[in-house]
């Protein structure tokens, strides 16, 4: 179940004034985990992937889900993220 199950629409409306749509083709890269993200991505539709560096997909994203590496944390093993269809990030 999503994050945002049951939060009120004004909330929305709200991070819409802070937020773009950005769209990622099949398999594309959007970041490896160790990267310093300076946004929050949440998945709006389709789902994304998340390989360890040997390509083994150890988790699968779906709508509603959040991602970002905003406080340095570096992962113990190098993960790659791909996607397959849409995304929306907030920032700011």
């Amino acid at each position: 179940e999503s994050v945002f199950a049951g939060t009120h629409l004004s909330f929305f409306y709200n991070f819409l004034n802070f937020s773009r749509v950005e769209f990622y083709l099949h398999g594309s890269l959007i970041y490896e985990v160790n990267d310093i993200s300076s946004r929050l991505y949440v998945l709006i539709r389709g789902r994304v992937e998340v390989r360890s560096a040997q390509g083994n997909i150890i988790a699968i994203l779906h709508p509603g889900s959040l991602f970002g590496n905003l406080q340095n944390n570096k992962a113990h093993d190098k993960q790659l993220i791909s996607w397959l269809n849409q995304l929306q990030m907030f920032s700011g």
